[in-house]
């Protein structure tokens, strides 16, 4: 009994050490063409991103009033007058007449899918306390109103969660909006068309220019359609215009504006802009066209 009950733990061993022999060389085997298909859905993601990005802004380029034939640089530092030496010392001056004429037309600036930032847009950022970065000549409001509505209301909290990217992060959020819809088993175009309602394509964000924030309730900061429901986005939809705030993207607007919904979304332009633009129920697009 004791010699056969040797020789089955030996048999045992022996089948535990052929079985793991067989999946050690399995896995040599399986790794390399797992990283080889890897590899060659990058090149042809990559591949894809580029032939779609270049057929969009083909179809814009009709639009010679705002999109341009250059493309929009933000590795570019003097283009952004971007100085972390300077950037929180540096004012727009609103008495002087020629710094009016510029900030008037810089904060009607249409930036859309069909409109690309000008290549020779430049602004001065300032740094927030959570590292995000604004258009300087928004800031006194946009602080004004954060601390209005929580000084207003005891133990509302507000968060920026989102301002001024440069082109390169706008370009990456977009991919991985691709790729999370490719994972669902979207084609890449599919992927695309559905990503782009809710995130531009780099050029033609209004994110790149700093005059917009995504604004979230400290408690709530998923970017979901809850996020009206939560009392700091109620009192900022009905009160964003007295500080020269809008909307961006308003429920039942997606048809004008090219974008779903979006309750965090707001865009500086100036006071009297903004108030004008509530009155009338419209959005940016709209207004604009009426100006004409």
């Amino acid at each position: 009994m004791y010699s056969r009950k040797n020789q089955n733990n030996v048999h045992n061993i022996k089948f535990a050490q052929l079985y793991t022999r067989i999946i050690l060389q399995s896995i040599a085997v399986l790794i390399p063409i797992f990283v080889c298909t890897m590899f060659i859905m990058f090149l042809y993601n990559t591949f894809a991103y580029n032939m779609v990005k270049r057929s969009f802004e083909d179809n814009n380029m009709d639009n010679a009033s705002i999109i341009s034939n250059q493309e929009y640089d933000n590795n570019d530092i003097s283009n952004q007058k971007y100085d972390n030496n300077d950037i929180s010392n540096q004012k727009y001056d609103n008495n002087d007449d020629t710094n009016n004429q510029i900030t008037d037309s810089r904060l009607l600036l249409l930036v859309n899918k069909s409109n690309k930032i000008p290549d020779d847009y430049d602004t001065l950022l300032h740094e927030l306390q959570n590292g995000n970065y604004v258009a300087e000549i928004m800031y006194e409001d946009l602080k004004e109103m954060w601390f209005d509505g929580e000084e207003q209301n005891p133990g509302y909290s507000f968060n920026v969660c989102s301002g001024y990217r440069s082109y390169e992060k706008q370009e990456y959020l977009l991919n991985n909006k691709i790729q999370s819809g490719m994972d669902c088993g979207y084609s890449y175009e599919e992927a695309y068309n559905k990503a782009i309602l809710e995130i531009s394509p780099p050029g033609y964000s209004e994110h790149q220019t700093g005059l917009a924030v995504d604004i979230v309730s400290e408690s709530y900061q998923i970017l979901d359609e809850t996020q009206e429901l939560t009392p700091e986005n109620k009192w900022l939809q009905e009160h964003c215009y007295e500080y020269g705030f809008i909307l961006r993207y308003p429920k039942g607007k997606e048809d004008v504006t090219g974008y779903n919904y979006e309750a965090w979304h707001f865009r500086y332009v100036g006071r009297e802009t903004a108030k004008e633009i509530h009155n009338m129920g419209i959005t940016l697009e709209e207004y604009l066209n009426l100006q004409k």
